[in-house]
Formats: structure tokens, sequence, C-alpha cells
């Protein structure tokens, strides 16, 4: 009867970790799950990132092309261009405002690259957790069926112990 209440107790401390491990694995797959939807929107929000990139990346473009345009008139052609000097003081005004959209251009596009590179490096940091978490999770697995198939052999052993030790009852009972 000892031994029959030792491997009860035995599969009960079996049965306790199996359970605990069943929920450990719960909460990764959970943890992992949400990490996989983080990801996701991660993903998505440097897509959104990138076409702003590459908005600024036009606009810068045809900023340039303009002060190009403006800087293969020559000061002389100006002045044949324009009626009055007021008209040319005008498009100096304006060069002056493209230049400053210019610049406000380039540093948009460099403040969203570094955006998107921080971005990325993030998604990079939550892809090699979610790694982590997915490997942990298959140690996890693979412990609790270990657990499992040691308490099926546990109960075949405590099944068999307990037939003898019925046999044994039956006999000195007979005597």
């Amino acid at each position: 009867q000892r031994e029959a209440t030792s491997l009860a107790r035995d599969i009960a401390i079996l049965d306790a970790q199996i359970s605990k491990a069943k929920l450990q694995i719960r909460a990764r797959t959970l943890a992992i799950d949400s990490l996989g939807r983080a990801i996701g929107v991660k993903e998505e929000f440097i897509g959104v990132l990138s076409a702003t990139i590459g908005r600024q990346k036009e606009s810068l473009a045809e900023s340039l092309r303009t002060m190009h345009e403006i800087d293969d008139i020559s000061f002389i052609e100006q002045l044949l261009i324009y009626p009055n000097l007021s008209s040319m003081l005008g498009e100096s005004e304006h060069i002056g405002m493209v230049q400053k959209a210019l610049q406000q251009s380039l540093d948009a596009l460099r403040g969203t690259r570094d955006e998107e590179e921080n971005a990325k490096l993030s998604l990079e940091e939550e892809q090699g957790e979610e790694f982590e978490l997915r490997s942990l999770l298959e140690i996890e697995r693979d412990q609790l069926h270990k657990k499992e198939k040691e308490r099926q052999n546990l109960l075949a052993v405590t099944k068999g112990k307990e037939s003898e030790y019925q046999k044994v009852l039956t006999a000195k009972e007979k005597n």
C-alpha cells in the first residue's frame, strides 16, 4: 500500500508538472502570436515609411530640377527676361522659397530615413525575439512529451504493481 501511495503521489506530481508545462506552452504561444502581430504592424509601418521616402525623393528631385533651371539663367538673361527690377526681385524671392523648400525636403527625407532605419532595427530585434520564443516553445513541447511519456510508463508500472498487490491480498485472505 505504501508503494501504491508513493506511485500515486509520483503520478500526481507528474500531472502537476504536465499541467504547468501546458500552461507555459500556452503562454509562450500567446506571446509569439502577439509578437507576430506587432511584427506585422511594424512591417506595414516600414512600408508606409518607404512610400513616404519615395514621395520625398520625388519632391526633392523636382525642387532640384527647378533650382537647376533657375541657376542656368545668367544675371544678364534675367535682366532681359524681366521687364523691371521688382519682377526680378520677386523671382529672387521665389528662388529663396525654392531653396528653403529644398532644404525642408532634404531634412524631412533624412528624418524619414532615420525613422525607417530605426523601425527596421526594431523589427529585426522583434524577429530575433520571436525566433528565440519559438525555439523555447519547441524545447518546452519536447519536455512536455517526455513528462507525458514518463507518466504513461509510471501508470503502466503502477497498474502492474497494484494487480500484484491484489493477488497477494487475495492469497492472504484464502489462508
